[in-house]
């Protein structure tokens, strides 16, 4: 994988003190994927493979079996405390780590808490995420296209 150096980079210097400090372990799954778990949740730290550079965190809860397939970023969760999480232009290996850095900061305040058992979002962040997805299916129902474009999707 492209940014395979860098993401494992970034992951041993960012990540693993902060499961480290939160008496978690992380184990690398596979090429450009770690997981922290504990009883409440699971935590993938996942290196983009599109067009796109960068990493995703996205958190899954074990403590819900109505939850159980259903994982979701942590920009979710952000979102859901009212701020964005702004995506960076990743371009340079400096850019990735700036990025990294950026979800491991996050993750000290939304996901550490969640994986202690702190904190259990999951359900909010579910609805929260189909009313806007709700939202999003009437914007383009109801989107007016010009004459000269067919619909036919």
């Amino acid at each position: 994988m492209r940014d395979s150096d860098i993401f494992d980079e970034a992951v041993g210097k960012l990540f693993k003190p902060i499961a480290n400090n939160a008496k978690l372990v992380m184990n690398r799954l596979e090429d450009g994927v770690y997981e922290i778990s504990s009883p409440y949740c699971v935590m993938f730290i996942r290196l983009n493979t599109g067009h796109k550079r960068g990493l995703n965190v996205i958190l899954k809860s074990t403590r819900d079996e109505n939850l159980a397939d259903q994982a979701y970023g942590l920009g979710n969760f952000v979102m859901l405390e009212g701020r964005r999480l702004e995506e960076g232009i990743v371009e340079t290996n400096s850019d990735f780590l700036q990025e990294a850095e950026k979800f491991a900061n996050e993750t000290k305040t939304i996901a550490i808490p969640h994986l202690l058992g702190l904190k259990d979002d999951f359900e909010a962040v579910k609805e929260m995420v189909k009313k806007q997805t709700e939202e999003d299916v009437k914007k383009i129902e109801e989107y007016r296209f010009p004459k000269n474009v067919r619909k036919e999707w």
